[in-house]
């Protein structure tokens, strides 16, 4: 069981009551719960009285609750209150809208924050004054970059940690094949629970969380032809620990390629053609589930192969 601040649980008591005693509010798009908070894509479509839009990521992967995920799985984030974020070692988060660098990285402002980046808002300005023309204000040159991190302008290393955060990618294990500076999207796939009679996964809850793959991965993100795709699925690769010592799925967002580079299981097609290879050792997800006890993911059937690497020539 994950423990959970008190003035967290008290306040995810009061959203409830919100919800019970309060008529909908002007672009409210979910009434379910899901972690006590609203799912959202917008500050506005939160509730009001100092609420925000925040990536549920950035609570996934560094804060105490790791069941934070939106209502529906095409939706950004959910709405937090900057009073009741739980913090760590003092991490603020970046809210994307109101003009302020909150979490102190450098002056970086909103859109121009890579944590932001993959927001509904900041998608449409990178559209607008990276790719249309626009005459704006944002750093073009040094946004996100999917699979490959964008090198800062005057250094020779990315620093992992600022060029793909935690919050919106994924870099590390199960990620190989010489190349070293890789950042993958983060997604997040629906296990069921491993019981006694389990059937099948659904395969709804694969399907919503492609769509959101398929949501975020704006191509002015992307840094390689071969992630120019018309369809994205997720993918999972491991479990590991969060910031706060707690188990989180490591889930990613890939080109969906039927033949995976011709049926290879090497880099050798790549090297053929004179390209970079790119091996990501995900798991197959139609055989997975949770393990109740520790929360591990397992296979429904042992006789089916779990391993699925995926090799992409870049």
């Amino acid at each position: 069981m994950f423990h959970v601040n008190p003035s967290r649980f008290v306040y995810r008591l009061s959203l409830i009551a919100l919800l019970l005693s309060t008529p909908v509010f002007s672009g409210c798009i979910e009434a379910g719960l899901q972690s006590g908070v609203f799912a959202c894509n917008t500050d506005s479509q939160c509730p009001p009285g100092g609420f925000f839009c925040d990536n549920y990521f950035n609570t996934y992967v560094y804060f105490v609750d790791v069941t934070a995920e939106p209502v529906s799985h095409n939706y950004w984030g959910f709405c937090l209150s900057e009073k009741e974020v739980i913090k760590k070692e003092n991490r603020p988060v970046e809210i994307c809208t109101n003009g302020m660098d909150d979490d102190g990285d450098g002056g970086r402002i909103d859109c121009d924050d890579l944590e932001c980046q993959t927001s509904p808002s900041c998608r449409q300005q990178l559209q607008r004054e990276c790719v249309d023309g626009g005459s704006g204000t944002l750093d073009c040159d040094s946004r996100l970059g999917f699979p490959r991190i964008r090198r800062p302008q005057g250094t020779e290393t990315p620093d992992a940690e600022t060029t793909c955060p935690l919050s919106v990618g994924y870099f590390g294990a199960e990620i190989s094949g010489g190349l070293t500076d890789v950042c993958l999207p983060r997604c997040r796939l629906y296990f069921p629970y491993k019981s006694v009679g389990m059937g099948l996964n659904d395969e709804d809850d694969f399907t919503g969380s492609d769509n959101y793959c398929n949501t975020i991965m704006n191509p002015v993100l992307i840094t390689s032809d071969r992630f120019l795709v018309t369809s994205y699925r997720c993918v999972h690769l491991n479990m590991s620990e969060n910031e706060s010592d707690l188990g989180i799925q490591n889930d990613v967002c890939v080109p969906d390629l039927p033949d995976n580079e011709a049926g290879s299981t090497d880099c050798s097609v790549c090297t053929a053609q004179g390209k970079e290879c790119l091996v990501v050792s995900a798991r197959d997800r139609d055989n997975l589930a949770i393990e109740i006890v520790n929360r591990t993911l397992v296979p429904i059937d042992n006789d089916s192969p779990v391993d699925q690497p995926l090799i992409f020539c870049l």
